[in-house]
């Protein structure tokens, strides 16, 4: 019962934010300032999406719901999903098109990323061997007590080996 009050005091404030209200400049960026510390508090989450599922209309009869809930979803994504399901119209093209982003995500971290990344790997390696000069390599491994003593042409050839055998 204590949500449904804090949602509408939420909703209090962010009505006049989202229905496009004449407000005083002030008065405008204490209430954004207000609701985006409820946004940033996952403590709030429920009571965010609760307050999504009883927003009014605006006067010309057009939902404020989108706004809404798009302004949460690109906070997070789970919020937004949250306040999608306790809207009063969910919105066909609106779930379709967050799916789409969610899809997008899931294919660029699951199948993009892994494809890429040895190559990533392999290219740091190669600049670290055969871009950094040899002048800088012999004084970051002068500091380094050795017993086994190199001439500075066999530098990268080590350091290149010892990257091969740990990767």
């Amino acid at each position: 019962m204590q949500e449904y009050f804090a949602a509408f005091h939420i909703l209090r404030d962010a009505v006049p934010l989202f229905s496009g209200t004449d407000m005083p400049r002030a008065l405008k960026k204490r209430l954004w300032k207000e609701f985006n510390r409820y946004q940033s508090d996952s403590g709030w989450y429920e009571i965010l999406a609760i307050a999504s599922g009883i927003l009014p209309m605006k006067p010309e009869g057009e939902s404020i719901q989108r706004d809404y809930i798009d302004r949460l979803w690109r906070t997070d994504r789970l919020l937004g999903a949250m306040c999608q399901a306790n809207a009063e119209s969910a919105d066909d093209n609106r779930v379709a098109e967050y799916a789409d982003q969610i899809r997008h995500r899931i294919e660029f971290l699951a199948i993009d990323l892994p494809k890429i990344y040895p190559w990533l790997l392999l290219s740091s390696s190669l600049f670290a061997v055969w871009g950094i000069p040899d002048r800088t390599l012999e004084l970051a491994f002068s500091s380094i007590p050795s017993r086994l003593s190199l001439p500075s042409y066999d530098l990268p050839y080590v350091i290149f080996g010892v990257a091969a055998v740990l990767h």
